[in-house]
């Protein structure tokens, strides 16, 4: 798993640092901010997803995150559904 996730994190700083150093030049060129509204917003979406990896990849390799650990004999898929265990409303006040 952590590899995986190692190569997406490489993969999107990549894409970040490319869209960051062109978003610099072509803001030094003049262009006002208003025109690159989108490419802030995606330059932020790539920065948030790398925090997120950085972090799972963090819990992975302290043992934080246990990626081995088996599903929980309440949650497989013999178990009782979702709807048996969720509580039916009670009626409101009058």
């Amino acid at each position: 798993m952590t590899d995986a996730l190692s190569r997406r994190r490489t993969r999107i700083a990549g894409r970040f640092e490319d869209m960051e150093h062109r978003y610099q030049a072509i803001r030094a060129r003049g262009l006002p901010r208003q025109y690159l509204l989108d490419v802030e917003y995606e330059i932020a979406h790539l920065r948030t997803e790398l925090d997120w990896l950085d972090g799972t990849l963090r819990e992975l390799a302290t043992g934080e995150l246990d990626w081995h650990t088996p599903l929980p004999a309440h949650l497989s898929p013999g178990a009782r559904t979702l709807e048996q265990d969720t509580p039916t409303p009670t009626e409101a006040p009058r």
